[in-house]
């Protein structure tokens, strides 16, 4: 895989709806969203007040794991309740918050920082953590990044997925308030430093705003070395 092309809602549904693991996610959940932001999640004829309570579940994250190849393991760092592992067994969660294995199958503990790279040596085939790093300010995201890839095999690939304003809202705390006028500009030079690895580069720069609205950044990348 050479190019991951940017998700396409219409069509990821058409090939994924109809296979045995949609129907488990159909039975699972209420509603499944095949959008990519929680501002586009749109469901004819139900007011807020119907939504609240709902078990809602996304589609979107699948489209990124499937490009990781199912074949070989994938670890889910800041997996949380480890939901994925429940549909996927390839998949290894890593999470701090949550070491109690009665949340779904938690497997492993560990915070993803400089001391639990060092201590962990083993190398991983796969990676994927979706909305579990951006808890960092914006300046720390290539610095972040980088303690992911030292984690991952040589030829491993990387599916990372965050909110931009989740960011921006940290960096607005140490008292910066330029990279919020220039976030998806900043992000852009920043992920310039892993050109020669990205796969796949999406931002939605529409919903990064005054008011702080969802903003999303997916990357896929594949380690040369």
């Amino acid at each position: 895989m050479n190019n991951l092309n940017a998700y396409d809602s219409t069509r990821f549904r058409e090939i994924f709806e109809t296979t045995d693991l949609a129907k488990q996610l159909e039975k699972d959940f209420d509603l499944l969203t095949w959008e990519t932001d929680l501002l586009t999640f749109k469901f004819p004829g139900m007011t807020p007040r119907e939504l609240r309570g709902r078990r809602i579940f996304s589609m979107v994250p699948f489209y990124y794991i499937l490009q990781l190849g199912l074949e070989s393991r994938i670890y889910d760092i800041g997996c949380g309740w480890n939901i994925y592992k429940k549909y996927l067994p390839n998949v290894i969660g890593i999470d701090a918050k949550y070491p109690d294995s009665t949340c779904f199958y938690a497997d492993q503990i560990g915070f993803v920082n400089n001391q639990f790279v060092e201590q962990h040596t083993e190398k991983f085939e796969n990676v994927m953590t979706m909305n579990a790093l951006h808890f960092i300010p914006l300046s720390q995201l290539c610095d972040r990044i980088n303690q992911i890839r030292q984690m991952v095999k040589p030829g491993g690939k990387i599916f990372i997925m965050m909110n931009v304003c989740h960011m921006i809202n940290s960096e607005l705390e140490l008292g910066s308030t330029t990279i919020k006028t220039n976030a998806c500009e900043y992000i852009r030079n920043q992920i310039e430093i892993f050109k020669n690895e990205l796969l796949c580069f999406e931002l939605d720069d529409n919903n990064v705003n005054d008011n702080m609205s969802e903003g999303t950044l997916r990357l896929v990348l594949q380690k040369h070395e």
